[in-house]
């Protein structure tokens, strides 16, 4: 017959204290003194105490359906200057609503802390948490322009949703960049272009901490009997990027913004696809085919996370940051060859008989 399993009832019983403060201890709450949460800890790991999963299950179970009257909050960190440049960025909004909705069915209330209108410092950030009774912080994608941010990070559980923030290193939920080129260059592949180009934006250097860039050199000289073009690591001007594209003639050009190809398309006279083809590697919103980085499912997965923090009371900084990496799915916006079309194109680039865009108009002239 096997050994009984060590009950809070038991571990009371041996320290003197009663079971909520016993309870309160094992769950690191702060309510109990550090020295008292030590002592009981000890305790019970030297009695053999281990949580019943059957009972953390049923008390997830209860806390999800009941309604709940008394909610727990968690706040939204808003690091952008102006006031409505919050709501104005698709891929942030669609995380923070995803977030707020997996929240709501958690028993959490979101609320949004504004902290650079005005300018809060780091003690005013922390007397506002504290005041409101703010047990989560989440840390949504960072503005461009923003290189670091302070405030006493200690007094909260924590969730970060942006790849560059480094210092402190905090848990973080993340689209995963190198699978997504990865998927972007198995379609490439697939629809049998074999002149791919890379153009990323200057505001997109390091975000992905160049797992991009990583991804897409592995896939062409592992995978493809393909020319490796240079990408073109700042194609923020139209200027710049006809030149580029006269230069190395590409068949499909991969993006990591939308926006890049806007002015270029016009400036260069080409067609999608039947010019060239076009993807973005951030198509969760826009007009290209690509890889979407699933912005709600981020949002969800980061508000599982740092409720499972809230409710093990682990706050402040992790001694070993850990990094979830969502990985994204394909959409077709028509902007690529169809399917059927790859074995034909394919065959005509090893016959040579594929001309470029810029041949094509010399031809008609």
């Amino acid at each position: 017959m096997g050994k009984s399993r060590v009950s809070l009832v038991d571990i009371a019983r041996k320290t003197g204290y009663s079971v909520m403060s016993v309870s309160y201890a094992l769950r690191n709450h702060p309510k109990i003194k550090e020295s008292t949460r030590a002592a009981i800890r000890k305790t019970a790991d030297e009695m053999g105490y281990v949580p019943d999963p059957d009972i953390v299950k049923l008390m997830t179970r209860i806390r999800m359906n009941q309604k709940i009257e008394t909610r727990s909050f968690v706040a939204v960190i808003d690091l952008f200057e102006e006031r409505k440049a919050f709501k104005a960025d698709p891929y942030t909004n669609t995380l923070i609503a995803s977030a707020e909705e997996r929240l709501e069915k958690l028993g959490y209330q979101m609320t949004r802390l504004p902290v650079f209108q005005p300018r809060l410092s780091p003690q005013r950030i922390t007397s506002i948490l504290q005041s409101r009774g703010i047990e989560g912080v989440l840390l949504p994608p960072f503005p461009t322009e923003l290189t670091s941010f302070r405030m006493d990070w200690e007094v909260v559980s924590l969730i970060c949703t942006e790849e560059r923030f480094h210092d402190p290193g905090l848990n973080k939920v993340i689209p995963h960049h190198y699978s997504n080129m990865v998927l972007a260059m198995q379609k490439v592949r697939e629809l049998g272009y074999r002149r791919p180009g890379l153009v990323s934006c200057r505001n997109s250097l390091g975000r992905d901490n160049y797992a991009w860039f990583g991804a897409y050199y592995s896939y062409l000289r592992d995978r493809m009997e393909a020319e490796a073009i240079p990408p073109l690591p700042e194609g923020n001007d139209p200027r710049e990027m006809l030149a580029w594209y006269r230069r190395y003639e590409p068949d499909v050009i991969i993006v990591t913004e939308d926006w890049i190809l806007e002015a270029f398309l016009e400036a260069a006279g080409l067609r999608m696809p039947g010019d060239c083809g076009a993807i973005s590697i951030s198509a969760d919103f826009g007009k290209l085919s690509g890889v979407k980085q699933c912005a709600d499912i981020i949002g969800s997965a980061a508000a599982d996370i740092l409720t499972a923090h809230i409710i093990r009371n682990e706050r402040g900084v992790p001694t070993h940051p850990k990094t979830m990496m969502i990985e994204g799915s394909w959409v077709d916006r028509g902007t690529v060859r169809p399917q059927g079309e790859s074995a034909r194109a394919a065959k005509k680039i090893h016959a040579g008989r594929r001309q470029s865009p810029r041949q094509r108009t010399r031809a008609k002239a």
